[in-house]
């Protein structure tokens, strides 16, 4: 007996289509089997949003271009709409406005409207769009846009329960659940007990995840979902999906977006890199980003990552392993995102107080993950997707207890005291509990229902170079009942409350575990062959791999920044010949200098630079190493806004050269390095060939006027023989009054 329906879809983010297409194609889906659909979008009603997030001076244009293409999808599906603007007054939005203004912007977190509790639901967009955690919403350019987010929920939550009074749906479908104005919604419509799906892309390529009454990043559907395929035997099929699932992902693809690890690293050369003996186990940790964790109740915990860095970094200078810490690529931000900029500074202070059996991965090392955990014995991930992925290469792996893939990990670090992550790390090295199949079980069961029943592939819509909708509907026929199983069990949903992911039914679970057993058996000997192949080869690297001298002149005022620089030299992988000058501003003192070095490779670190990434010289003897024809390579600036005496206490205020931080022109260029800025402060962060150096030095020399010098700077770097990494490698002192000694 069919029920009608009468569902509501939010779909105020016209510009995200890569996830409304869903919204879009349900709505004449659920119309074609006799329900009622309607949408709700926003024509440009918020001060700020999350589409607008580093719109920066195109917020107008990108703003209307939003509502321009929510509008376009849903009329091409004839989806009827409603504008949340015409549901509030003018007078409301004053009203609002007010209610906003008289807030304390120390409670803003704490904010109520009418019995809402807005506040506490926008909060993870604040933290999202500025990639910051709770703590730090005392920064007045955060707290000037939380509280346009707290005036967009309450707009929201006003005119959504205006909507549902006048016309009464029975259903909802929300995208994601988590963004600000989404999570209203979803609350909204939990508060009046009206089902809702929510949906975000899946974690594998051209997939989908749907959650029923609840955020689609939460951890119970995954759970619900890995504990009722828990005990059902896999197929060759599925082991199969599974194990190309992770060697894909080592290779940059079904990630379903644009890989954060462009590049690949040769598994044998880890050790020689990070500067560990073959003979030396690896205990390898693997972060998130720390903003991330404030995005869901369910990754809340009594310990932060870089708290549990500091405890692991204190364990270790009474241990025998080494510990690699290698934090995550996305920390640093891309082209669109800015960085993690606190946790990058606590991460790169944290290595430099580190003992030399640990080794930190900062997000611009080109040593990857994956080449990693090949020749780690043991991995801890307390978030991250690395944790399965360690453990299908045969490693026993323990992350926290709030980890989404926790069913698939070989366990949990149950007591976080100091005695309970040493108990932990016990467990971990035991011998006697060797990596088996029953891993490997656990693991692909929990791997199979992640990517195959909880993921799910439509045939009537797609993902498009991971941000572009694909609708494949070309005839109302192919909606119909049976010919999208996936669209199906999203309908059958709303009508009648059937499960979201596909069940075991009574076929699977008579089938037997012998097949299964025999193939994960011939996986797990795979996996101890390429180990044992990665360890040989890791051996014989180390043994023959050569690093050759490098010239350091720094400035001697750098001396003022106590033990910081002798950290930085004490941990450098490379043999260092420090040179500290008095007067840096003798072009001719440093000229003989680099003259009459036998060193090969040079860099310039004027009392500016605070101190070096440890992978900062080596990443640029590789680069130099690998071609011939590169004669220098400059990689990226943070700058640090504070003295330079007191720079553990500073924060990074901007970049400069960096992917977020990347434009390279004159005037961009000067206004980053401040206005005593010089042309030293453009390539202090380059590691140069000897040959180029001089030449460049010497065509300074020719140059009287700071203009003249920062002007053939900028040239240099554009030279076809110089490579701009991107990557911020180096710390300075912020320029803003601070003049340059050398002009």
């Amino acid at each position: 007996m069919s029920i009608y329906k009468k569902i509501l879809f939010f779909a105020p983010f016209g510009t995200f289509t890569v996830h409304h297409q869903l919204d879009a194609v349900l709505s004449l889906a659920v119309r074609l089997r006799g329900h009622e659909a309607f949408g709700v979008l926003c024509d440009g009603i918020f001060p700020v949003c999350d589409v607008l997030a580093w719109s920066g001076q195109r917020a107008s244009a990108d703003c209307a271009n939003c509502a321009c293409s929510g509008k376009s999808l849903f009329n091409s599906f004839s989806l009827p709409t409603l504008q949340m603007r015409e549901y509030f007054s003018t007078e409301e939005f004053v009203e609002i406005q007010q209610w906003a203004d008289a807030l304390n912007p120390e409670e803003y977190f704490k904010a109520r409207w009418s019995d809402a509790p807005i506040g506490e639901w926008i909060i993870s967009s604040v933290c999202s769009f500025f990639r910051i955690t709770s703590h730090q919403l005392h920064q007045p350019v955060v707290r000037e846009a939380h509280k346009k987010f707290l005036i967009n929920g309450a707009l929201t939550y006003l005119s959504l329960n205006r909507i549902i009074e006048q016309q009464g749906p029975s259903n909802a479908v929300v995208f994601n659940g988590r963004l600000a104005v989404y999570r209203v919604a979803l609350e909204a419509f939990r508060r009046l007990s009206i089902p809702v799906i929510t949906h975000e892309r899946g974690w594998a390529q051209d997939t989908f995840v749907s959650f029923s009454n609840s955020m689609a990043i939460e951890t119970k559907p995954i759970y619900e979902c890995a504990e009722a395929w828990s005990d059902i035997p896999l197929q060759a099929t599925e082991i199969d999906r599974v194990r190309s699932y992770f060697i894909n992902r080592e290779k940059g693809v079904d990630v379903n977006l644009t890989p954060f690890l462009t590049f690949q690293t040769e598994h044998s050369k880890v050790r020689a890199q990070a500067r560990i003996p073959p003979e030396t186990p690896i205990i390898a940790l693997f972060t998130t980003g720390e903003y991330e964790l404030e995005f869901c109740d369910d990754f809340k915990t009594d310990i932060s990552q870089l708290d549990l860095i500091r405890a692991l970094i204190d364990i270790f200078r009474d241990r025998p392993e080494a510990l690699v810490i290698r934090h995550h690529p996305y920390i640093a931000g891309d082209e669109t995102s800015p960085p993690d900029k606190d946790f990058l500074r606590q991460a790169a202070l944290l290595a430099l107080d580190a003992p030399d059996n640990v080794r930190v991965i900062m997000p611009g090392e080109r040593l990857s993950s994956y080449a990693l955990m090949w020749n780690a014995t043991a991995v801890i991930a307390p978030f991250s997707m690395t944790g399965v992925e360690s453990v299908s290469r045969g490693v026993k792996t323990f992350g926290l207890y709030q980890s989404p893939f926790r069913p698939g990990l070989s366990g949990i670090l149950k007591d976080l005291t100091r005695a309970g992550i040493e108990a932990s790390l016990e467990e971990l090295l035991d011998s006697q509990a060797k990596f088996g199949v029953e891993d490997l079980r656990r693991l692909y069961r929990f791997q199979s229902s992640f990517i195959s029943r909880l993921c799910t592939t439509y045939r009537s819509f797609g993902i498009r170079d991971n941000f572009g909708h694909d609708i494949k509907v070309t005839d109302l026929n192919q909606l119909r009942p049976g010919m999208d199983p996936a669209l199906d069990r999203l309908c059958d949903h709303i009508a009648h409350g059937t499960p979201l992911f596909e069940l075991p039914d009574s076929e699977r679970r008579g089938v037997g575990i012998h097949e299964e057993t025999l193939l994960l058996t011939e996986e797990l000997e795979r996996i101890q062959i390429k180990r044992q192949e990665v360890k040989d080869q890791a051996a014989a690297y180390f043994d023959n791999f050569g690093r050759p001298n490098v010239l350091l002149i720094r400035e001697s005022s750098c001396d003022g920044q106590g033990n910081t620089w002798r950290k930085c030299l004490n941990r450098s992988r490379h043999q260092i010949l420090d040179y500290r000058l008095a007067q840096y501003d003798k072009l001719d003192s440093i000229l003989s200098l680099v003259v009459q070095t036998s060193a090969e490779i040079c860099v310039l670190a004027p009392a500016q630079v605070l101190w070096l990434d440890e992978a900062f010289i080596s990443r640029g003897c590789e680069e130099l190493a690998d071609d011939p024809n590169l004669n220098a390579v400059i990689a990226g600036q943070w700058y640090i806004n504070k003295d330079r005496f007191d720079a553990s206490k500073g924060q990074i205020s901007h970049g400069l050269f960096t992917r977020h931080y990347r434009h390279q022109d004159a005037a961009t260029v000067r206004k980053n390095i401040g206005e005593h800025g010089t042309w030293l402060s453009i390539v202090m962060s380059g590691v140069f060939r000897k040959a180029r150096l001089i030449d460049l030095i010497s065509s300074v020399l020719n140059k009287h006027s700071d203009d003249e010098r920062f002007d053939l700077a900028m040239q240099f770097i554009h030279e076809s023989d110089v490579k701009l990494l991107k990557e911020g490698l180096i710390y300075c002192q912020s320029a803003v009054g601070h003049r340059n000694s050398l002009l």
